[in-house]
C-alpha cells in the first residue's frame, strides 16, 4: 500500500522504484503465478455449449432462491407465486412452461 502514492519529486519516485524492485526481485516475498493465471484465462475463454451457458445464467439469477428452497416451502400454484421476484424475472415462454 505504501507504493500507492503520487509524487512529482524525482528523488521520492526513484526511491519508491528501488523499493518496488527490491520487493519484486525477492523470491521470499513473491511467487510467479503466470502459469496459473494463464490456465484460468484459458478455462474462462474456452468454448462452452449454449446449454451450459444457459444453466450457468439460470443458476446466477436464482442461486439465492435455490439456497432457501426446501421441500416445506416449495411454491404451490395457489400461493400467489405470480407475485414473486422469481416469477417477475421469467420470460413469457418460461412463464408458459410454469403454468
Amino acid at each position: 500500500m505504501e507504493l500507492n502514492v503520487y509524487s512529482e519529486d524525482t528523488e521520492t519516485t526513484q526511491e519508491a522504484l528501488r523499493w518496488f524492485n527490491e520487493i519484486w526481485n525477492d523470491k521470499q516475498l513473491t511467487q510467479d503465478v503466470k502459469e496459473e493465471v494463464l490456465k484460468n484465462i484459458q478455462c474462462i475463454y474456452k468454448e462452452n455449449s449454449p446449454e451450459l451457458l444457459y444453466f450457468i445464467t439460470l443458476y446466477n439469477l436464482f442461486k439465492d432462491y435455490l439456497e432457501e428452497i426446501s421441500e416445506d416451502n416449495i411454491i404451490k400454484t395457489r400461493t400467489n407465486f405470480k407475485e414473486s421476484l422469481v416469477w417477475n424475472k421469467l420470460y413469457k415462454f418460461q412463464k408458459d412452461g410454469v403454468i
